[in-house]
């Protein structure tokens, strides 16, 4: 009697560890979506102001927020510091897209071992559902991403 409940004991502790390490990975997850998503948005941005400053005179006088403070310039100095500025956030964009791709599949990976460790559907089975559909609806708009 003693030792059903001993194995009992460790199967919810298992249950409770998968699920802990479930939620841990698709916090993550969300958060680089997030993070892809505010970051594509800096990327349109900076093209919408790039195409403004397309046909203004290099001479003339702009002005550029650099944290809380308006700081003066003139279009030509601008110009290249705004490229080289899109082009980093590109490039971390995509960094963030490897990572996404990377905790996806360890997702896919935990499900797989969840299944065949026994572990009951049930830790999984609504996030699953949820967390596919999800993983879908914000896969499509960070593939989606064009530059």
């Amino acid at each position: 009697m003693e030792i059903k409940k001993d194995i009992q004991f460790l199967k919810l502790d298992e249950q409770n560890e998968a699920k802990s390490t479930y939620e841990q990975i698709e916090k993550d997850r969300v958060q680089l979506v997030s993070k892809i998503e505010e970051l594509y948005q800096d990327v349109v941005e900076h093209k919408l102001v790039l195409e403004a400053l397309e046909n203004v005179p290099s001479n003339r006088r702009c002005y550029r927020m650099v944290g809380e403070i308006l700081v003066e310039r003139t279009v030509g100095e601008i110009k290249p510091a705004l490229i080289e500025h899109k082009n980093k956030v590109e490039q971390i964009i995509s960094e963030c897209q490897k990572k996404l791709d990377e905790k996806n599949n360890e997702i896919s990976k935990f499900m797989k071992n969840s299944q065949t460790a026994n572990i009951p559907s049930s830790i999984t089975s609504k996030k699953s559902v949820e967390g596919n559909n999800s993983i879908d609806d914000k896969d499509k708009k960070s593939e989606g991403l064009t530059f």
